[in-house]
């Protein structure tokens, strides 16, 4: 009885200090909903500082600096999402996406890639990494990656695919 009480005690904390985490992130993710992006930052950032192991954490901070136009920050976090959950599909279409917004375009790709390594279902990574071809003069790729994402019901990708690729 001794020893349960004992270890107890010794994660008693641990516990109070996830949840208490998990209920900054809860918070943050209520106010990105609400598309109050900086204050859902703040509690994001509780949220990292209680519990710095959590990709989801440095993902939805990440989303948030993006929508804030603050890419170069959103690919710190993306960074750090993808380094503790090396199969993560959405931080990497994240931070393509970021890449593409800064104009590095051959990194936006490598993440469009990666994505679609992960997940070969990620449609708007189809339609995203088709984009970049695009501004990139590889016409031909960014046919293949709209046919692709029409596949999956995309309409803008059949609008460009009638646009472009016709």
């Amino acid at each position: 009885m001794k020893a349960f009480i004992m270890t107890i005690l010794v994660l008693l904390p641990a516990l109070c200090v996830a949840q208490s985490a998990d209920q900054k992130f809860d918070e943050g993710y209520e106010l990105y909903l609400q598309e109050e992006y900086e204050v859902a930052i703040v509690r994001y950032t509780e949220a990292i500082a209680l519990n710095a192991a959590n990709p989801e954490y440095y993902y939805h901070r990440g989303v948030c600096r993006s929508l804030l136009q603050r890419d170069s920050e959103a690919i710190k976090d993306f960074d750090k999402a993808v380094a503790l959950r090396s199969n993560y599909a959405e931080a990497y279409f994240e931070r393509a996406y970021s890449y593409y917004i800064l104009g590095e375009s051959e990194k936006a790709i490598t993440d469009y890639n990666k994505t679609l390594e992960i997940n070969p279902d990620y449609s708007e990574a189809y339609l995203n990494r088709g984009t970049v071809r695009f501004d990139t003069n590889d016409l031909k790729g960014a046919c293949a990656d709209w046919q692709k994402a029409s596949e999956y019901n995309i309409q803008i990708a059949e609008t460009l695919l009638k646009e472009y690729c016709r």
